[in-house]
């Protein structure tokens, strides 16, 4: 005897209209947006990259040059202010760190910083006949001129005021403009 089945129905559920109509554009389209977007950014950066001069290479109007963190780049010549047909010659004013501290205000700023100098290259001799003479009153008179700078000339871009005072002693107590520049290299100012 044949059994009658019955195969169940099972009821239909209720439709859900905010499952059937996705909201927003298919994936398919989001994902080519968002890509789009990405792709757009990355094209405007490679472009500014190429157009922008890089950080080391930014300079104020005084011609100093800024560093990628916005600070100034160590404090080293730029050879492009050095005069092209007279080769120069740097030179330490001591071995040692020049170390100074002064009162301003109610606060205690120490200096150390090593001083160089560049001299032209046809004056070497010259000078350093000259500089062996008079080694510790230069150290003197920089000692002192790098005590009396104040709190704003250090704090300056480039130090171009205490650079020039520096200059115009050294080159007092040599007796011949000999220096050229100045430069500082380990440039560290610390209040307390």
């Amino acid at each position: 005897m044949a059994k009658d089945t019955k195969q169940e129905q099972k009821p239909e559920a209720a439709p859900n209209p905010a499952a059937e109509v996705p909201a927003g554009p298919p994936k398919s389209y989001r994902m080519q947006i968002t890509l789009g977007f990405v792709c757009l950014i990355l094209f405007q950066m490679i472009v500014l990259w190429m157009l922008l001069p890089s950080p080391q290479k930014i300079t104020t109007e005084k011609g100093y040059v800024i560093g990628p963190n916005g600070q100034p780049a160590p404090d080293i010549p730029d050879p492009g202010t050095l005069s092209k047909r007279e080769p120069m010659v740097e030179k330490p004013i001591t071995d040692k760190v020049f170390k100074v501290s002064s009162i301003q205000g109610e606060t205690t700023v120490k200096l150390t910083v090593m001083v160089h100098v560049q001299i032209r290259k046809a004056d070497e001799r010259k000078f350093d006949r000259r500089y062996a003479d008079c080694t510790n009153e230069v150290a003197d008179q920089v000692t002192s001129t790098l005590t009396a700078s104040s709190n704003d000339e250090r704090n300056e871009v480039g130090h171009v005021a205490i650079k020039e005072r520096i200059k115009k002693v050294i080159n007092e107590v040599l007796g011949t403009p000999w220096v050229q520049s100045v430069f500082f290299t380990d440039w560290n100012v610390e209040g307390s």
